[in-house]
C-alpha cells in the first residue's frame, strides 16, 4: 500500500504526469502501473496486458475514450486471451477490449510479442492524448501481469519504438521501473452494468469500473453480485465527502428494472464500507426502506445516440457517452439526455475556469451522412432542472453559418 501511495506521490510532486501513476490506493487504476526498467532486457518476455472497456451496455469504452485523434487502430493480433474485466491487486477493476483499455484507446496490440500501444483520453490530467507502451506476460491460471515501460508519447511510434524494458522474473515484487507489475485475475463483470433512467428524472450509467449518477462519477472498488453490493469511491472534488467510501445495495432486476440504496457512505476505507452494518428494508422500494427515503429505481434505457469519437470542425474531438461529453480538453458529464427531442443536460467539471459544477443545455441536428451539428443553447445554470426548463433555442437552418448564440454550430464528423 505504501508503494503504491508512493508512486503516486512522485508522479504528483515531480509532474511526470505518466498515466500509470494516475490511479489511487484504493481506486480502479485507469491507466496503469509503473515506469520502465531501463537496466534489464525483457524481449518477448516482457508482455503487455491491456484493460479497458467500459461495459456501458451497448455504451462500449471503445466510443466512452475521451477525445483521442487516432487516424487508425493497428490490432495486429486481438487480444482474445485478455478481452474482458479483471480485478486488480491494487484495488478495483480494470476492463479490455480489441479497441481500448479502461479509457484508453488501444492503438496497437501484437499478441505474439505482447505489447499494446495505448492513447489517453484529450482530459488527461497529466499527459493528454499522449501515447504509452504496455508490456504485459502470457496469461496464466487465470490472470497475467502488466507493466508500462514508457508513456507520454507524442506519437504511436515513439512509444513502440522505445527502448525501454521491463523485468517479469518476479512482477509481484520488482521489475516494473523499480516496482512490482500490475496483477490482473480474471472476474465476472458487474450484473448492473447499462445505461437507465432513475425516478428522479437523471440517468446512471453503471459498469464494473465506476457508477454515474445525476453528474457524479464515483469510482468502483468492489463489487458482489451474487450478494447484490458495491463500494464506490467519491471523486477526489466530491463536494461533501472527497474520495471517501460509500455502500450500495440493489435488488434483484425485474422487468427490465430494480432499485437500489446507499446503505452506507463518507467511510475512510474500503474495509469499512465492507464492514459497516447498516442495511435496508426493500419490501416497499417505492416508498421507504432506504434511510427514511425510498430506493432509487432504475429502469433500461438506451445509450445517448451520438455516442462516439468524432472530429468537430474546429480541429479538436468530441468524444461523446451516456456518461460524459468531452470537448476541447474539457469533460462534462452527463446529466440527462433525451434521443427523441435530441437534447442533453451536461454538467461542467468542478475545475471549470469559468463556470465550475454548473449546468448546460446541449441540442443536435439528426445525423445526416455520417455527419452532425450541436449548439449550447444554455450554459452556467445552477441546476439539471433550470437546465431542462430553460426557453433558449437555436435555430438550425444555417448551421454552418449561423443560429447558435450569435455563431455557427459545431459540426462533427466521424
Amino acid at each position: 500500500m505504501f508503494k503504491r501511495t508512493f508512486r503516486v506521490f512522485v508522479c504528483a510532486g515531480f509532474a511526470l504526469g505518466l498515466a500509470a501513476c494516475s490511479s489511487t490506493v484504493g481506486t480502479p487504476s485507469d491507466h496503469g502501473n509503473g515506469a520502465a526498467d531501463t537496466s534489464i532486457a525483457a524481449d518477448s518476455k516482457a508482455s503487455p496486458d491491456g484493460s479497458g472497456a467500459d461495459s456501458l451496455a451497448p455504451d462500449t469504452i471503445a466510443k466512452d475514450v475521451a477525445s483521442q485523434d487516432v487516424a487508425s487502430q493497428d490490432v495486429t493480433t486481438a487480444p482474445v486471451s485478455i478481452i474482458g474485466t479483471w480485478s486488480s491487486n491494487f484495488g478495483g477493476y480494470e476492463e479490455i477490449t480489441d479497441k481500448s483499455w479502461n479509457d484508453m484507446v488501444m492503438t496497437k496490440f501484437d499478441g505474439m510479442t505482447r505489447i499494446a500501444i495505448t492513447q489517453n483520453p484529450a482530459s488527461d490530467k497529466y499527459n493528454p492524448s499522449k501515447f504509452n507502451k504496455i508490456v504485459f506476460t502470457a496469461p496464466k491460471d487465470g490472470s497475467f501481469y502488466y507493466c508500462y515501460v514508457d508513456y507520454g508519447k507524442d506519437t504511436a511510434a515513439l512509444a513502440e519504438a522505445s527502448t525501454l524494458t521491463a523485468d517479469d522474473s518476479a512482477p509481484d515484487t520488482k521489475g516494473c521501473g523499480g516496482f512490482s507489475w500490475t496483477k490482473l485475475t480474471k472476474a465476472d463483470p458487474i450484473a448492473i452494468a447499462g445505461t437507465w433512467k432513475n425516478n428522479f428524472g437523471g440517468n446512471d450509467v453503471i459498469s464494473s469500473r465506476s457508477w454515474a449518477s445525476m453528474g457524479s462519477t464515483m469510482a468502483m472498488s468492489l463489487f458482489d453480485n451474487a450478494k447484490r453490493w458495491a463500494i464506490t469511491q467519491n471523486p477526489a472534488d466530491d463536494q461533501y465527502n472527497p474520495s471517501k467510501f460509500n455502500r450500495i445495495v440493489w435488488t434483484a432486476p425485474s422487468g427490465g428494472n430494480f432499485y437500489y440504496c446507499m446503505v452506507d457512505y463518507g467511510l475512510d476505507s474500503v474495509a469499512l464500507a465492507q464492514a459497516t452494518t447498516k442495511t435496508a428494508d426493500d419490501s416497499a422500494p417505492d416508498k421507504s426502506g432506504c434511510g427514511g427515503f425510498s430506493w432509487t429505481k432504475l429502469t433500461k434505457a438506451d445509450p445517448i445516440a451520438i455516442a462516439g469519437t468524432w472530429k468537430n470542425n474546429f480541429g479538436g474531438s468530441d468524444v461523446i457517452s451516456s456518461r460524459s461529453w468531452a470537448s476541447m480538453g474539457s469533460t462534462m458529464a452527463m446529466s440527462l439526455f433525451d434521443n427523441a427531442k435530441r437534447w442533453a443536460i451536461t454538467q461542467n467539471p468542478a475545475d471549470d475556469q469559468y463556470n465550475p459544477s454548473k449546468f448546460n443545455r446541449i441540442v443536435w441536428t439528426a445525423p445526416s451522412g455520417g455527419n452532425f451539428y450541436y449548439c449550447m443553447v444554455d450554459y452556467g445554470l445552477d441546476s439539471v432542472a433550470l437546465a431542462q426548463a430553460t426557453t433558449k433555442t437555436a435555430d438550425d437552418s444555417a448551421p454552418d453559418k449561423s443560429g447558435c448564440g450569435g455563431f455557427s454550430w459545431t459540426k462533427l464528423s466521424p
